[in-house]
């Protein structure tokens, strides 16, 4: 899904294991420098989702990698981003 967060050039999203709650929201975010990104940044994208979607559905998890993994026709592999 495409986001209006300036330092995330892309994303998706995924489940990941909870142990209170059985799954979490789980987002994993293309960072526009390539780089892991801050704690700041993954406030800010968390607070995106936030004013954006339903309380139960914002991120608990924030991820940035520098790029994201795809297959050979260009989807995003998220069988690779589960975790």
């Amino acid at each position: 899904f495409v986001v209006s967060v300036p330092v995330v050039r892309e994303s998706t999203a995924t489940g990941a294991a909870d142990p209170i709650g059985g799954q979490v929201v789980k987002a994993t975010g293309w960072h526009r420098n390539g780089t892991r990104g801050t704690e700041a940044q993954e406030k800010e994208f968390q607070t995106y989702f936030k004013t954006s979607t339903a309380q139960y559905n914002y991120p608990r998890i924030v991820e940035f990698r520098g790029e994201l993994p795809r297959t050979i026709s260009g989807k995003i592999r998220r069988v690779e981003l589960k975790g």
